[in-house]
């Protein structure tokens, strides 16, 4: 089974009824993972959220938001890390 969505799309996160554990909104694929019972998997990072998830297919959807960082990534500026030294 193949994967609908692609590594750094942003997309919507349904909300699970009912529970406080997950709420909806935009959220970043970081890495596309094997099929796992009935759905292939993704691994998410929320825009609402520090951890990283790991989702179903049929719990995403595509979306037309914009994540908070994409302003940087489409100016060319990637966040590139720099080490420093300590004496």
């Amino acid at each position: 089974m193949s994967h609908k969505f692609t590594v750094g799309q942003v997309l919507d996160l349904l909300p699970v009824p009912h529970s406080n554990n997950r709420s909806g909104g935009p959220c970043r694929v970081l890495a596309l993972l094997p099929f796992e019972g009935h759905q292939v998997q993704y691994r998410v990072q929320p825009e609402s959220e520090r951890t990283e998830r790991i989702v179903s297919e049929n719990d995403l959807r595509p979306s037309t938001a914009q994540m908070a960082n994409d302003d940087n990534e489409q100016s060319g500026f990637k966040g590139i890390a720099v080490a420093s030294r300590r004496a």
